[in-house]
């Protein structure tokens, strides 16, 4: 029997599909540069879908961050809980910072959220406090177990050592933005995160 193909409206999209849709959007054209009657259009649902699946707009926002951020994570465990040596973990590190300011139009979510944080409501910029947190601590870690394994230099101090890679990206995003080569941005992260390998005289 042939199959016909089913006529009316499509499939009712889920909220994590919603989320992960929105995400991209957010992502590629900039959560300041986009309305919520725009994204509504280009996720091709009505207002009252995104009231009804997360509130409000800071709740379809906060839910893509939450999306964005897990796949961040993941990304960044995968990278330095191996057993390479610090170095090309770093390496890679920053091929991937690179890789999230080439890729996306806007460049980093969570700095986008960062940089309009006084037009997002309070559960957001909590969120945004927390990840910070969190992000800190898994590079923390990172650098201790790097220590003890000798692979960097005894003067670092892993919670600065963190903040210094998380700036990273908040670097390289201005950097490609501003038009700054992608070899001359890598060459200025590399000469950054240098401090950690090599001891200060």
């Amino acid at each position: 029997m042939t199959n016909v193909k089913m006529r009316g409206r499509p499939r009712k999209a889920t909220r994590e599909d919603l989320s992960f849709r929105a995400m991209e959007i957010y992502c590629d054209q900039g959560l300041s540069k986009i309305s919520l009657n725009e994204i509504c259009r280009q996720l091709d649902i009505a207002k009252p879908s995104i009231y009804r699946n997360f509130g409000n707009e800071d709740g379809l926002i906060a839910s893509a961050l939450k999306l964005y951020v897990s796949e961040i994570t993941q990304k960044l465990n995968e990278i330095i809980k191996t057993d390479e040596n610090f170095m090309i973990q770093l390496e890679r590190l920053q091929d991937f910072f690179l890789d999230i300011s080439l890729r996306y139009n806007q460049g980093c979510l969570l700095l986008q959220a960062w940089r309009i944080q006084g037009n997002l409501g309070k559960q957001i910029i909590e969120f945004l406090k927390s990840t910070t947190q969190k992000l800190v601590k898994i590079f923390e870690l990172w650098i201790k177990s790097a220590l003890i394994k000798k692979e960097v230099s005894k003067a670092v101090k892993p919670n600065i050592g963190a903040y210094l890679v998380l700036s990273c990206i908040g670097f390289c995003q201005t950097a490609i933005s501003s038009g700054m080569s992608t070899e001359h941005t890598r060459e200025v992260m590399s000469l950054s995160v240098s401090s950690l390998t090599h001891s200060f005289a």
